[in-house]
This record gives structure tokens, sequence and C-alpha cells, in this order.
């Protein structure tokens, strides 16, 4: 049994009574999650999700776990608070950020600025991220930027870099690219265009370990 496999617990702290059925003595008991937790050898957070990458627009990202919030119907995350997104500016408020993680291929694009980013605040988990998907508006001539550079953080100031990618052709399709093992989980994840360029995205999706 894998505690993992369980999102409803998530909601749950260790210090929360679950009432359990003894087969062995045909009662009922109440144990602490913690207590379950130590017993089937599963002493990381019950948070402590994987979600590995398998095709383009997929449903096993981080972003559509987030939108379940533990249930069957997805919502866009953010509109539940389970996502914050930023970025250094928006260029048509009639395109919001929201539109970056709705499933949808979007047109979304910041201000013109040199080193446009935008950032998703995980709020009360981090994440060691090892994929990452791309996709690009559907109405634009830009298309794929460049060169995208991806940094992980703590505070939402100091940035280290986890990925640099760069893109030989500008094309309307999906990217995405492997990051090695990360030892380290971040709270917030910023995504970079370098030079003096709007950022245009369709669609982002993050995977890895959630915790």
């Amino acid at each position: 049994m894998n505690l993992n496999n369980f999102p409803e617990l998530s909601t749950l702290t260790d210090d929360c009574l679950l009432l359990v059925w003894d087969a062995v003595t045909q009662t009922t008991r109440k144990v602490k999650l913690s207590t379950l937790k130590s017993y089937l050898g599963a002493n990381a957070s019950s948070n402590n999700n994987t979600f590995t990458f398998q095709s383009f627009g997929d449903n096993k990202g981080i972003f559509y776990y987030l939108g379940l919030n533990g249930g069957t119907t997805w919502s866009n995350p953010v509109d539940i608070n389970k996502l914050v997104i930023s970025a250094i500016g928006v260029n048509n408020p009639a395109i919001p950020l929201t539109t970056i993680v709705d499933r949808e291929q979007g047109n979304f694009h910041t201000t013109y600025n040199n080193n446009s980013w935008v950032q998703f605040d995980l709020i009360d988990k981090k994440v060691k991220l090892n994929y990452w998907t791309y996709r690009a508006r559907y109405d634009s001539s830009y298309y794929i930027p460049p060169r995208l550079i991806i940094s992980g953080s703590d505070d939402g100031a100091s940035f280290t870099q986890l990925d640099d990618k760069s893109f030989s052709a500008n094309v309307n399709q999906w990217v995405g690219n492997a990051i090695a093992d990360q030892s380290v989980a971040y709270r917030y994840i910023r995504f970079t265009c370098p030079g003096e360029i709007y950022f245009t995205i369709g669609e982002i999706e993050l995977y890895g370990v959630l915790q």
C-alpha cells in the first residue's frame, strides 16, 4: 500500500485521526495518520507525489493534479487558490495569466521587456522539477521563443537555474525538456525568455516530485 496513491489524504495533517478496520480483531480503531505512515514505511509527507511526463497535453502533470484538488472534477488551479501566477507584465488584461494553465492553447503574452518572465507559486507545496512542457500561442507569428531558462526559488527573490533550452525554429507546437534529477524542491518555478521580446505562451505544465 502506498499512501501517495490516495490524494484525498493530501489535505490531512499527521495529527489527524483515521478510522481503520482491524481485520484480525474485527474492530474499528482510531489511528493517527503519522502512525499509519510510519507503519507503512511512508515517513515522507503524504503530499509526496511523483508526476511523470507521458505526452504533450496529458493529464499527468502537476497543474492538472492541483486542479483536481483531491477530487475528480478539474478546475483551473489558480481559481481554487492552489496556484499563483505572476509575470513581468501582462500585455492584454483581457487575456489573463490563468489561461497559461487552463488546458487550452491560449494566446497570452507579456509586455515587451528584456528577460521577460512568468512565475508559478505553488503556495504550500514544493517541486523537484524533472520535466517541463511549453506550448506556443495559437495565433502568434512569434511562436516558440528562441530560448527558455527555467529557474527555481524558495523565496521568490533568489533563483537557481535548472534548465536552459534553445530552439532552432519558430514553429507553432509543443516543446519540452527533461531536467537532470533534482535534489532540491522549490516553491517558485520561473520561466524566463532572454532578450528583448514579448514572451508568448499558449500553455505550460510541470512534472516532478511534489512535496
